[in-house]
């Protein structure tokens, strides 16, 4: 039985990713079993980072949380973003490509078993919709306590939280339905517009002004089509590249303020610290307690 040791990186992990968090279980599970997760992790992957399989043994489910990159799944290609959310299967031919100038960061996790097909059937339902599985910032919530389950070793725990991913993507027909108000697509678009442009947009009326309507109005759609403001989603958008940028630890704090959208260093700080619970200065740090680089001893 092939399990994972202190200083143990499996072949299957990219030479290109440049830090990353794993945890790593049973790498040969068995095959009776219903369901059984392998490993999982989130990684910063380099700018030519690129994935091709064929003899991929397990099932796969990973989430983009910032950057771009092709997926191509038995020749088809979809360009995915952050917030997208994708799966594979045992065996597939599946070729992933790191497009962005920023580092492509994703969390995945793998697993085998008898339920496997079952629990992933809503996700293949959408393999020609993946755009459309993004706005979903619940999911990478989800999957950073499913890795901190995973690296503590509660196996049952993480099969029950993988199982509650799954349940909360939407059916495609609710994904393709078309919009039944002006007021929804209207927001519809000003997510768009957060999720592109979220640098340019300095406040509540810049968002407005870049759909054409007043600040109160938006305000109003997005109380009875959205589960917050628009200020908020403008913000947390901010805060999480700017999260993803110090994550990296190549830049400075007033260098990300500025990136993300923020004039005055200080502003930018107090509002990351009221998001994340600690200082922008000290966000790299803690985290590299937690992310060792590829050739660190992983504890699994």
């Amino acid at each position: 039985m092939r399990t994972a040791t202190q200083h143990f990186i499996p072949s299957f992990i990219a030479p290109e990713v440049q830090k990353a968090d794993y945890f790593f279980h049973n790498l040969n599970p068995d095959s009776g079993a219903s369901l059984t997760i392998v490993c999982g992790g989130i990684e910063v992957c380099g700018k030519a980072y690129h994935v091709q399989r064929s003899a991929f043994p397990y099932h796969g489910l990973e989430y983009i949380v910032s950057g771009h990159c092709n997926v191509n799944l038995d020749g088809n290609t979809t360009a995915l973003s952050a917030g997208s959310l994708f799966c594979y299967g045992p065996h597939q031919q599946l070729q992933l490509r790191a497009l962005s100038p920023h580092p492509l960061v994703k969390c995945f996790v793998d697993f085998s078993g008898t339920q496997a097909e079952t629990l992933l059937a809503p996700l293949h339902a959408h393999a020609q919709h993946q755009a459309a599985l993004s706005h979903l910032p619940w999911i990478r919530s989800n999957f950073q306590q499913l890795i901190d389950l995973g690296k503590a070793k509660q196996t049952e725990a993480c099969h029950q939280l993988l199982q509650l991913i799954l349940s909360q993507v939407p059916p495609p027909q609710a994904l393709r339905r078309p919009s039944r108000s002006a007021g929804h697509a209207l927001c519809q678009q000003s997510l768009e517009h957060i999720e592109r442009d979220f640098a340019s947009l300095r406040s509540l009326r810049d968002l407005a002004d870049a759909v054409h309507v007043s600040e109160a109005y938006l305000c109003r759609v997005f109380q009875k089509h959205h589960n917050e403001s628009p200020s908020r989603a403008l913000t947390r958008r901010k805060m999480e590249v700017a999260a993803q940028l110090l994550f990296v630890g190549t830049e400075l704090v007033k260098t990300v303020a500025a990136k993300v959208g923020y004039e005055d260093p200080c502003h930018f700080s107090r509002l990351f610290k009221q998001h994340y619970g600690v200082a922008p200065a000290h966000f790299f740090q803690r985290n590299q307690s937690r992310i060792p680089s590829r050739n660190t001893a992983i504890e699994d």
